[in-house]
């Protein structure tokens, strides 16, 4: 099963897991794409198994068919134990987040503002982490900070939606009054979330950054530091019991489905 362990190469340190999932969209995305085979761990020694590739070019139009668009209905089925995860799968799945509705609303629990802020943070890491050849990864990681992109090309979308995504894990944890009791349990988490926020209000406070490669080179290693302080701390990510909760809701469901089909058999007789 895919544990995030670690968040790779990137900054050659680990990732464990302990709290809650609070952004059940993305969980149920991970689980998704646990049940594909070769799907590693972000690990530091590799970001390997499968081959997908990226663009710095802008794509070619869509297909129409209802397989290979994942707004359209036949998408949702369960992955092919065969499938390789395409590159238009994994910037789906970043710009699904990036424009979720619920980035909107803030958790009313300040504890579930973090919580939500790591699972977005993990989310970036995720996509930058997706697995690759060894020489591809590194590739990949280089045309992201720096590459010169048009804003169609898959890095460019990859670039707009992180963007989104750092924007709201600001906005969920500068929401926390300045007198709650996190603010003073949680220093450290705080301390690094200031160079966060500082990064954003110097480089995104407009829709499109000016300048990619000089706002990543700073806040690649903040974002982090920061989605593994709150991991360390306890808000990070439980994939075990998310999953086993999501059995647990499934069976519940299936139970309501036989109970009411059996009222409907009595009623009838």
């Amino acid at each position: 099963m895919f544990k995030p362990r670690s968040a790779g190469r990137l900054l050659n340190t680990t990732f464990s897991t302990r709290s809650p999932l609070v952004a059940r969209p993305i969980c149920r995305e991970v689980l998704r794409l646990n049940r594909v085979p070769g799907h590693p761990s972000i690990s530091r020694r590799s970001f390997l198994t499968s081959t997908p590739r990226f663009s710095t070019s802008t794509p070619p139009p869509p297909a129409s068919d209802a397989a290979s668009d994942p707004a359209k209905p036949g998408s949702e089925s369960e992955p092919n134990p065969n499938e390789k995860i395409s590159p238009d799968r994994w910037i789906g799945i970043l710009e699904n987040t990036a424009s979720a509705p619920w980035l909107n609303e803030l958790p009313l629990e300040h504890g579930d503002r973090l919580k939500r802020a790591y699972t977005l943070l993990f989310q970036i890491v995720l996509y930058l982490g997706r697995p690759q050849e060894a020489d591809m990864a590194e590739q990949f990681l280089v045309a992201f900070g720096t590459a010169p992109t048009p804003p169609e090309s898959e890095i460019g979308r990859a670039r707009k939606a992180v963007a989104s995504i750092t924007r709201a894990v600001v906005r969920d944890i500068s929401s926390i009054p300045l007198n709650s009791p996190l603010r003073t349990e949680q220093t450290e988490v705080f301390g690094i979330f200031g160079a966060l926020q500082a990064l954003h209000d110097m480089y995104l406070m407009d829709a499109e950054v000016d300048n990619w490669g000089e706002f990543w080179s700073r806040a690649q290693p903040v974002v982090l530091s920061l989605g593994m302080k709150l991991d360390e701390v306890g808000f990070g990510l439980n994939i075990d019991e998310f999953e086993k909760a999501e059995r647990e809701k499934d069976e519940a469901k299936k139970g309501e489905k036989v109970e009411e089909k059996e009222g409907k058999g009595k009623e009838e007789k």
